[in-house]
């Protein structure tokens, strides 16, 4: 029943944003050098190409792409703890290396100007393991086609009692983050990977990531892939101890 209902959200929200994303990779083609002419008239052949394309907007948009990223700063409010402060400036500094801010950011530079914004999914990765310590941020871009958000709400994220992410992924790290196995299962929206994915690869599935606000202000979160349930985590923010299945231990 869960998975009908959010199978039935993401119809939905498909059906209401489905203009918006028309507008979105049409906005990429025009970044890419589209090469069709419109017609002067109306009833003219559309297929018509340009020999030559001066992609006027590609150029607007590179020259405006800033590789800089704000450097942390901390600022101690006894003098006795600036030592402390540069500690943490240090250990965030490293936090922006270890994440490929750059390469997030280098995105997200072209991303803005062509689409008007971009989205920061910000989590919790269990499965990263350093020294004393279970556990890392993960910080990752989101392109706006990559969003459904609940239809009829304008007004922001915060006023919306559930989103849905779609996330391009491929098989092997479906079952090695869940263990579910997925290798019969084919890729439902190629064209998430890019403006110009429209072949389906064998390797690669489109995951849907679902968040829901529940009556206790808490958020869930469900997962699948077509008609296979990948996850359905009540309070997903909450602290979790893995335990063993048979005895009980942690």
């Amino acid at each position: 029943k869960k998975l009908a209902l959010w199978q039935e959200r993401l119809r939905l929200s498909d059906l209401e944003w489905a203009p918006l994303v028309s507008k979105m990779d049409h906005r990429e083609e025009l970044y890419n050098g589209e090469e069709k002419l419109k017609p002067m008239i109306e009833g003219d052949n559309p297929s018509e190409k340009t020999p030559h394309v001066r992609n006027i907007i590609f150029e607007n948009i590179e020259s405006k792409v800033s590789s800089s990223i704000p450097q942390p700063k901390v600022t101690a409010a006894r003098q006795q703890d600036e030592q402390l402060a540069e500690i943490i400036e240090n250990h965030l500094r490293n936090e922006l290396n270890r994440m490929e801010s750059e390469k997030n950011n280098d995105m997200a530079e072209r991303t803005v100007p062509i689409q008007g914004g971009v989205l920061w999914l910000t989590e919790w990765d269990e499965s990263i393991r350093g020294f004393g310590s279970e556990g890392a941020l993960a910080v990752s871009l989101i392109h706006p086609k990559q969003l459904a958000p609940q239809p009829g709400i304008y007004t922001g994220l915060k006023d919306m009692d559930w989103v849905i992410i779609k996330k391009p992924t491929t098989k092997a790290t479906v079952e090695r983050v869940y263990g579910v196995n997925v290798r019969s299962e084919t890729e439902s929206e190629p064209e998430v990977r890019s403006v110009d994915s429209n072949t389906i690869n064998e390797e690669a599935l489109t995951q849907y990531i679902g968040f829901e606000r529940n009556k206790d202000g808490g958020i869930d979160r469900y997962s699948w892939v077509n008609d296979t349930e990948l996850e359905d985590l009540d309070d997903y923010q909450v602290r979790r101890l893995p335990k063993c299945q048979i005895c009980g231990a942690i």
